[in-house]
Protein backbone atom coordinates (compact mmCIF):
# COMPACT_ATOMS: atom_id res chain seq x y z
CA UNK A 1 0.00 0.00 0.00
CA UNK A 2 1.46 3.50 -0.55
CA UNK A 3 0.10 6.78 0.43
CA UNK A 4 3.28 7.40 3.06
CA UNK A 5 2.48 9.33 6.10
CA UNK A 6 -1.35 10.43 5.27
CA UNK A 7 -2.21 7.08 4.17
CA UNK A 8 -0.69 5.54 7.35
CA UNK A 9 -2.91 8.24 9.48
CA UNK A 10 -6.11 7.07 7.33
CA UNK A 11 -6.20 3.58 7.87
CA UNK A 12 -4.99 4.43 11.30
CA UNK A 13 -7.98 6.26 12.09
CA UNK A 14 -10.46 3.82 9.82
CA UNK A 15 -9.36 0.89 11.89
CA UNK A 16 -10.26 2.65 15.23
CA UNK A 17 -13.34 4.18 14.03
CA UNK A 18 -14.69 0.46 13.09
CA UNK A 19 -13.31 -0.65 16.56
CA UNK A 20 -15.41 1.48 18.39
CA UNK A 21 -18.25 1.20 16.63
CA UNK A 22 -18.15 -2.00 15.52
CA UNK A 23 -19.42 -1.07 11.98
CA UNK A 24 -17.51 -1.82 8.75
CA UNK A 25 -16.80 -0.15 5.57
CA UNK A 26 -19.11 -1.86 2.88
CA UNK A 27 -15.73 -2.18 0.90
CA UNK A 28 -13.84 -3.85 3.41
CA UNK A 29 -17.06 -6.66 3.43
CA UNK A 30 -17.19 -7.22 0.33
CA UNK A 31 -16.00 -10.33 -1.88
CA UNK A 32 -15.42 -10.97 -5.84
CA UNK A 33 -15.43 -14.85 -6.16
CA UNK A 34 -13.60 -15.77 -9.38
CA UNK A 35 -14.22 -19.59 -10.44
CA UNK A 36 -11.14 -21.29 -12.24
CA UNK A 37 -12.09 -24.47 -13.95
CA UNK A 38 -9.79 -27.46 -12.96
CA UNK A 39 -11.12 -30.27 -15.25
CA UNK A 40 -13.70 -32.09 -16.83
CA UNK A 41 -16.53 -30.51 -18.21
CA UNK A 42 -16.78 -27.12 -18.20
CA UNK A 43 -20.56 -26.76 -18.13
CA UNK A 44 -20.60 -28.63 -14.10
CA UNK A 45 -19.99 -26.35 -11.16
CA UNK A 46 -18.12 -29.24 -9.30
CA UNK A 47 -15.71 -29.16 -11.81
CA UNK A 48 -14.41 -25.17 -10.97
CA UNK A 49 -12.64 -24.11 -7.81
CA UNK A 50 -13.05 -20.15 -6.81
CA UNK A 51 -10.39 -17.82 -5.01
CA UNK A 52 -12.08 -15.07 -3.10
CA UNK A 53 -10.35 -11.34 -3.62
CA UNK A 54 -10.82 -8.97 -0.32
CA UNK A 55 -9.99 -5.78 -0.02
CA UNK A 56 -6.21 -4.98 1.12
CA UNK A 57 -6.70 -2.46 3.55
CA UNK A 58 -9.07 -4.12 5.59
CA UNK A 59 -6.60 -7.24 6.01
CA UNK A 60 -4.61 -4.62 8.35
CA UNK A 61 -7.35 -4.42 10.89
CA UNK A 62 -8.08 -8.49 10.04
CA UNK A 63 -4.48 -9.57 10.89
CA UNK A 64 -4.76 -6.95 14.15
CA UNK A 65 -8.02 -9.22 15.21
CA UNK A 66 -6.38 -12.57 14.43
CA UNK A 67 -3.25 -11.47 16.77
CA UNK A 68 -6.14 -11.08 19.19
CA UNK A 69 -7.93 -13.55 18.60
CA UNK A 70 -4.31 -15.78 19.19
CA UNK A 71 -4.55 -14.75 22.55
CA UNK A 72 -7.36 -16.16 24.01
CA UNK A 73 -7.19 -19.69 21.51
CA UNK A 74 -3.51 -20.38 21.55
CA UNK A 75 -4.43 -23.11 24.09
CA UNK A 76 -7.65 -24.43 23.14
CA UNK A 77 -6.14 -25.92 20.06
CA UNK A 78 -4.46 -29.17 21.50
CA UNK A 79 -1.78 -31.35 20.05
CA UNK A 80 -4.19 -33.60 18.00
CA UNK A 81 -4.74 -30.67 16.14
CA UNK A 82 -1.77 -29.59 13.47
CA UNK A 83 -3.36 -27.37 11.00
CA UNK A 84 -3.30 -23.68 11.09
CA UNK A 85 -0.79 -23.80 13.94
CA UNK A 86 2.33 -22.15 14.25
CA UNK A 87 5.28 -24.72 14.42
CA UNK A 88 2.94 -27.51 13.16
CA UNK A 89 2.21 -29.25 9.84
CA UNK A 90 0.89 -31.96 7.76
CA UNK A 91 4.27 -33.94 7.93
CA UNK A 92 4.03 -33.97 11.78
CA UNK A 93 0.42 -36.25 11.55
CA UNK A 94 2.14 -38.21 8.75
CA UNK A 95 4.80 -39.06 10.86
CA UNK A 96 2.04 -39.69 14.08
CA UNK A 97 -0.16 -41.82 11.39
CA UNK A 98 3.01 -43.92 10.39
CA UNK A 99 3.82 -44.24 14.32
CA UNK A 100 0.72 -45.48 15.18
CA UNK A 101 0.63 -47.96 12.89
CA UNK A 102 4.14 -49.07 13.15
CA UNK A 103 3.79 -49.40 16.90
CA UNK A 104 0.29 -51.09 16.59
CA UNK A 105 2.20 -53.86 14.81
CA UNK A 106 5.14 -54.01 16.63
CA UNK A 107 3.20 -54.77 19.51
CA UNK A 108 0.73 -56.94 17.92
CA UNK A 109 -2.12 -54.76 19.08
CA UNK A 110 -4.76 -54.28 16.92
CA UNK A 111 -6.00 -50.95 15.90
CA UNK A 112 -8.32 -49.20 13.55
CA UNK A 113 -8.12 -45.91 11.81
CA UNK A 114 -11.20 -43.81 9.94
CA UNK A 115 -10.69 -41.42 7.74
CA UNK A 116 -13.14 -38.68 8.02
CA UNK A 117 -14.50 -36.77 4.90
CA UNK A 118 -16.60 -33.86 5.53
CA UNK A 119 -18.86 -32.17 2.73
CA UNK A 120 -17.60 -28.32 2.42
CA UNK A 121 -16.52 -28.20 5.79
CA UNK A 122 -15.69 -24.88 5.72
CA UNK A 123 -18.48 -23.50 3.59
CA UNK A 124 -20.97 -24.96 6.23
CA UNK A 125 -19.88 -23.39 9.25
CA UNK A 126 -23.43 -21.70 10.96
CA UNK A 127 -22.47 -18.32 12.09
CA UNK A 128 -24.50 -18.49 15.13
CA UNK A 129 -22.96 -21.52 16.58
CA UNK A 130 -19.59 -20.12 15.92
CA UNK A 131 -20.25 -17.21 17.86
CA UNK A 132 -21.34 -19.31 20.57
CA UNK A 133 -18.46 -21.05 20.17
CA UNK A 134 -15.99 -18.43 20.19
CA UNK A 135 -17.53 -17.34 23.49
CA UNK A 136 -17.12 -20.51 25.30
CA UNK A 137 -13.75 -20.64 24.77
CA UNK A 138 -13.40 -17.20 26.23
CA UNK A 139 -13.32 -14.68 23.58
CA UNK A 140 -14.57 -11.56 24.80
CA UNK A 141 -17.99 -10.11 23.36
CA UNK A 142 -16.54 -7.08 21.79
CA UNK A 143 -14.05 -8.89 19.67
CA UNK A 144 -17.04 -11.82 18.82
CA UNK A 145 -19.35 -8.88 17.97
CA UNK A 146 -16.78 -7.42 15.98
CA UNK A 147 -16.81 -10.12 14.34
CA UNK A 148 -20.13 -11.11 13.36
CA UNK A 149 -21.01 -7.58 12.41
CA UNK A 150 -17.82 -8.07 9.66
CA UNK A 151 -20.14 -11.58 8.57
CA UNK A 152 -23.73 -10.26 8.86
CA UNK A 153 -23.22 -7.42 6.74
CA UNK A 154 -20.82 -9.41 3.95
CA UNK A 155 -21.49 -9.47 0.38
CA UNK A 156 -19.84 -11.00 -2.40
CA UNK A 157 -19.96 -10.71 -6.52
CA UNK A 158 -19.08 -13.33 -9.32
CA UNK A 159 -16.53 -12.22 -11.98
CA UNK A 160 -16.10 -14.16 -14.63
CA UNK A 161 -14.97 -13.50 -18.28
CA UNK A 162 -15.17 -9.41 -17.36
CA UNK A 163 -18.30 -9.91 -16.61
CA UNK A 164 -19.33 -9.05 -12.71
CA UNK A 165 -22.98 -10.49 -11.28
CA UNK A 166 -25.36 -8.41 -8.93
CA UNK A 167 -23.90 -8.69 -4.67
CA UNK A 168 -26.04 -11.40 -3.04
CA UNK A 169 -25.64 -11.76 0.71
CA UNK A 170 -23.53 -14.50 2.02
CA UNK A 171 -25.24 -16.96 4.80
CA UNK A 172 -22.71 -19.50 6.04
CA UNK A 173 -19.20 -20.43 5.96
CA UNK A 174 -15.84 -18.73 7.29
CA UNK A 175 -14.94 -15.93 4.38
CA UNK A 176 -12.34 -17.57 1.66
CA UNK A 177 -8.94 -15.28 1.91
CA UNK A 178 -9.72 -13.94 5.29
CA UNK A 179 -6.53 -14.05 7.64
CA UNK A 180 -9.29 -14.96 10.49
CA UNK A 181 -10.70 -17.83 8.73
CA UNK A 182 -8.36 -20.93 9.52
CA UNK A 183 -8.31 -20.03 13.32
CA UNK A 184 -12.04 -19.66 13.59
CA UNK A 185 -12.37 -23.10 12.10
CA UNK A 186 -9.94 -24.59 14.11
CA UNK A 187 -12.17 -22.93 17.19
CA UNK A 188 -15.54 -24.62 15.64
CA UNK A 189 -13.82 -28.28 14.47
CA UNK A 190 -12.22 -27.77 18.05
CA UNK A 191 -15.82 -27.76 19.65
CA UNK A 192 -17.17 -30.66 18.11
CA UNK A 193 -14.40 -32.98 19.06
CA UNK A 194 -14.55 -32.10 22.60
CA UNK A 195 -18.48 -32.58 22.56
CA UNK A 196 -17.78 -35.86 20.77
CA UNK A 197 -15.40 -37.11 22.89
CA UNK A 198 -17.35 -36.62 25.96
CA UNK A 199 -17.55 -39.57 28.69
CA UNK A 200 -15.37 -41.47 25.98
CA UNK A 201 -12.24 -43.40 26.96
CA UNK A 202 -11.05 -45.41 24.30
CA UNK A 203 -8.23 -44.91 21.71
CA UNK A 204 -4.71 -46.29 22.06
CA UNK A 205 -2.53 -45.65 24.82
CA UNK A 206 1.32 -44.81 23.62
CA UNK A 207 3.36 -43.85 26.30
CA UNK A 208 0.99 -43.13 28.70
CA UNK A 209 -1.10 -40.59 26.77
CA UNK A 210 -4.48 -41.92 25.27
CA UNK A 211 -4.79 -41.22 21.28
CA UNK A 212 -7.89 -41.34 19.96
CA UNK A 213 -7.92 -38.95 16.98
CA UNK A 214 -5.59 -36.43 14.97
CA UNK A 215 -6.63 -33.50 13.37
CA UNK A 216 -5.73 -31.45 10.57
CA UNK A 217 -7.67 -28.65 9.71
CA UNK A 218 -11.20 -30.48 8.95
CA UNK A 219 -9.01 -33.92 7.98
CA UNK A 220 -9.95 -35.88 10.49
CA UNK A 221 -8.65 -39.14 11.41
CA UNK A 222 -10.26 -41.33 14.54
CA UNK A 223 -8.29 -43.89 16.30
CA UNK A 224 -9.70 -47.06 18.27
CA UNK A 225 -8.87 -50.27 19.42
CA UNK A 226 -12.11 -52.61 18.41
CA UNK A 227 -15.09 -52.14 16.27
CA UNK A 228 -17.29 -50.95 19.45
CA UNK A 229 -15.10 -47.79 20.06
CA UNK A 230 -15.09 -46.97 16.57
CA UNK A 231 -18.88 -47.59 16.28
CA UNK A 232 -19.16 -45.32 19.22
CA UNK A 233 -16.97 -42.31 18.41
CA UNK A 234 -17.82 -42.00 14.64
CA UNK A 235 -21.61 -41.98 15.57
CA UNK A 236 -20.88 -38.99 18.32
CA UNK A 237 -18.48 -37.01 15.70
CA UNK A 238 -21.18 -37.75 13.15
CA UNK A 239 -23.82 -36.22 15.52
CA UNK A 240 -21.91 -33.37 17.34
CA UNK A 241 -20.36 -31.96 13.64
CA UNK A 242 -24.43 -31.97 12.36
CA UNK A 243 -25.34 -30.11 15.16
CA UNK A 244 -23.55 -27.63 13.59
CA UNK A 245 -23.64 -27.78 10.31
CA UNK A 246 -20.98 -30.46 9.44
CA UNK A 247 -21.84 -33.37 7.51
CA UNK A 248 -19.81 -36.25 7.27
CA UNK A 249 -19.54 -38.30 3.43
CA UNK A 250 -19.81 -41.76 4.70
CA UNK A 251 -19.25 -42.80 0.56
CA UNK A 252 -15.88 -40.79 0.81
CA UNK A 253 -15.00 -41.73 4.80
CA UNK A 254 -12.61 -44.88 5.04
CA UNK A 255 -11.71 -47.51 7.55
CA UNK A 256 -8.20 -49.30 7.80
CA UNK A 257 -7.90 -52.39 9.64
CA UNK A 258 -4.38 -52.59 11.66
CA UNK A 259 -3.85 -56.21 12.44
CA UNK A 260 -0.88 -58.50 12.14
CA UNK A 261 -2.60 -61.69 12.65
CA UNK A 262 -6.19 -60.87 11.02
CA UNK A 263 -8.03 -61.76 14.15
CA UNK A 264 -10.42 -58.76 14.49
CA UNK A 265 -13.55 -59.64 13.56
CA UNK A 266 -15.84 -56.94 11.94
CA UNK A 267 -19.23 -57.29 11.86
CA UNK A 268 -21.38 -53.73 11.27
CA UNK A 269 -18.68 -51.18 10.12
CA UNK A 270 -17.45 -52.79 6.99
CA UNK A 271 -21.36 -53.03 5.62
CA UNK A 272 -21.18 -48.41 6.41
CA UNK A 273 -17.61 -48.07 5.65
CA UNK A 274 -15.49 -48.88 2.69
CA UNK A 275 -12.19 -50.74 4.42
CA UNK A 276 -8.86 -50.15 2.36
CA UNK A 277 -5.01 -51.66 2.91
CA UNK A 278 -3.75 -48.08 1.89
CA UNK A 279 -4.73 -44.55 1.87
CA UNK A 280 -3.68 -41.71 0.61
CA UNK A 281 -3.46 -39.18 3.90
CA UNK A 282 -2.54 -35.21 3.33
CA UNK A 283 -0.51 -36.32 0.22
CA UNK A 284 1.14 -39.11 1.82
CA UNK A 285 0.52 -42.62 1.08
CA UNK A 286 0.24 -44.63 4.32
CA UNK A 287 -0.42 -48.27 4.45
CA UNK A 288 -1.72 -50.83 6.94
CA UNK A 289 1.22 -52.74 7.21
CA UNK A 290 3.55 -49.43 8.19
CA UNK A 291 6.67 -48.26 6.59
CA UNK A 292 7.41 -45.92 4.11
CA UNK A 293 8.66 -48.27 1.25
CA UNK A 294 5.34 -47.87 -1.00
CA UNK A 295 5.15 -44.36 -0.29
CA UNK A 296 8.66 -43.48 -1.62
CA UNK A 297 8.42 -45.78 -4.93
CA UNK A 298 4.69 -43.79 -4.99
CA UNK A 299 6.85 -40.88 -5.18
CA UNK A 300 9.60 -42.07 -7.47
CA UNK A 301 7.53 -42.94 -9.71
CA UNK A 302 5.52 -39.70 -9.90
CA UNK A 303 8.58 -37.99 -9.90
CA UNK A 304 9.81 -39.65 -13.29
CA UNK A 305 6.16 -39.01 -14.76
CA UNK A 306 6.82 -35.46 -14.33
CA UNK A 307 9.99 -35.92 -15.49
CA UNK A 308 9.09 -37.24 -18.75
CA UNK A 309 6.71 -34.06 -19.32
CA UNK A 310 8.84 -31.50 -18.38
CA UNK A 311 10.91 -29.43 -21.33
CA UNK A 312 14.04 -29.59 -19.11
CA UNK A 313 14.72 -33.16 -20.54
CA UNK A 314 15.64 -31.32 -23.47
CA UNK A 315 18.08 -28.92 -22.56
CA UNK A 316 19.84 -28.13 -25.94
CA UNK A 317 16.43 -26.67 -27.21
CA UNK A 318 15.89 -24.64 -23.51
CA UNK A 319 18.96 -23.13 -24.22
CA UNK A 320 20.16 -22.24 -20.51
CA UNK A 321 21.09 -24.97 -17.81
CA UNK A 322 20.13 -22.19 -15.07
CA UNK A 323 16.30 -22.89 -16.82
CA UNK A 324 16.83 -26.64 -16.38
CA UNK A 325 18.02 -26.87 -13.20
CA UNK A 326 14.88 -24.41 -12.02
CA UNK A 327 11.97 -26.66 -13.83
CA UNK A 328 13.61 -29.31 -12.12
CA UNK A 329 13.53 -27.93 -8.58
CA UNK A 330 10.24 -26.60 -8.70
CA UNK A 331 8.53 -29.27 -11.36
CA UNK A 332 10.00 -32.71 -10.13
CA UNK A 333 12.06 -31.94 -6.96
CA UNK A 334 9.02 -30.75 -5.49
CA UNK A 335 6.52 -33.56 -5.96
CA UNK A 336 10.21 -36.52 -5.07
CA UNK A 337 10.07 -34.33 -1.49
CA UNK A 338 6.38 -33.76 -1.12
CA UNK A 339 5.26 -35.46 1.85
CA UNK A 340 8.31 -34.45 3.70
CA UNK A 341 7.26 -30.85 4.26
CA UNK A 342 3.70 -28.63 5.06
CA UNK A 343 4.46 -27.14 8.27
CA UNK A 344 2.03 -23.59 8.53
CA UNK A 345 3.33 -20.50 8.84
CA UNK A 346 0.62 -18.12 10.48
Amino acid sequence: MTGGGDGIKIIHDICNKVWRSGHWPKDWVNSVFIPIHKMGSTRKCKNYRTISLISHASKILLKILDQRLHRYLEFQIPPEQAGFVKGRGTRDQIFNSHQLIEKAREFNTPMLLCFIDYQKAFDCVRWSSLWVVLKEMGVPDHLVTLISNMYKSSEATIRLDNKTSKNFKVQRGVRQGCVLSPRLFNAYGECIMRRALENFDGGVSINGKKINNLRYADDTTLVAKNENEMTEILEKVARESQALGLEINMEKTKLMIIDRNNSMHMRNLQNRLEVVDNFIYLGALITNKGGCEEEIRRRITLARTAMSKDPAQKPMEMGSRRICLKLWENVVHVILIKSSHGNNSL
